[in-house]
């Protein structure tokens, strides 16, 4: 199936590209040059936008490396039991545990001593074609399970309990309003937290390429009556 969409997406570019040298070499003059500039308006932020996901996601990783605990760390670290006494946190978070992480130091700062309970809920991702390729849902379950792995021995090196709900589906707000629901009902008095990201001043514009999803939830769950915080995470300062 993927060799497929490969060869697809091969024969589009060589079509396209086909097109384009034909309306540059004979008919530059009648109009081909303003073929070439829209062509290259649609390219060059494109490939801007395509460079800054990159860099937002090396910076995760240098994030998630700061808090990633060694196997050995994992092996001997042993989950607590859920604490009646304690309040419990809701805590999204993705396949960087590092940002997650951060956002769990600020809900500790913020609150101190008041959550000694954190219930990580997690979507995974995934397409229509992934839905039936069983390697890929296996490589996406194993990455998302990694991250789970990390946060719950971060938790328990904290001394705070952890317990993951990790969902699938083709709309990660939608299963994620669906599973946020489905705990808050299941934990009375839980409170939900959720991170955006907050970039250098040279990168302030390219905000509004990331947060939808915290966003958007907390609307959905605003409108339901149920509170979600969104804490900042600084990222590449």
């Amino acid at each position: 199936m993927r060799k497929l969409l490969i060869l697809i997406a091969a024969l589009g570019f060589s079509v396209a590209t086909g097109i384009l040298v034909v309306t540059l070499t004979e008919k530059f003059f009648d109009g081909g040059w303003a073929t070439l500039c829209l062509t290259l308006l649609v390219i060059v932020p494109c490939v801007g936008i395509r460079h800054h996901y990159d860099w937002i996601n090396e910076r995760r990783r240098e994030m998630d490396r700061q808090f990633a605990l060694s196997e050995n760390e994992l092996n001997t670290l042993r989950p607590l039991e859920s604490r009646k006494d304690g309040g419990t946190a809701v805590l999204l978070a993705t396949d960087h545990w590092g940002p997650a992480i951060h956002t769990l130091l600020w809900i500790q700062r913020l609150f101190p001593g008041q959550f000694q309970n954190v219930i990580v809920v997690s979507v995974v991702e995934v397409d229509a074609g992934a839905m039936g390729a069983v390697e890929a849902l296996v490589k996406l379950t194993f990455v998302r399970d990694a991250a789970m792995t990390q946060l719950e021995g971060f938790c328990a090196k904290c001394g705070l309990t952890a317990t993951r709900v990790v969902g699938f589906g083709t709309d990660p707000l939608k299963e994620l309003e669906r599973l946020l629901k489905q705990t808050v009902a299941a934990v009375p008095g839980c409170v939900c937290f959720a991170n955006k990201l907050i970039l250098p001043p040279g990168r302030r514009l390219a905000e509004w390429l990331h947060n939808k999803t915290a966003f958007g939830l907390q609307r959905r769950l605003h409108a339901e009556g149920i509170p979600l915080m969104v804490l900042p995470v600084r990222l590449g300062w």
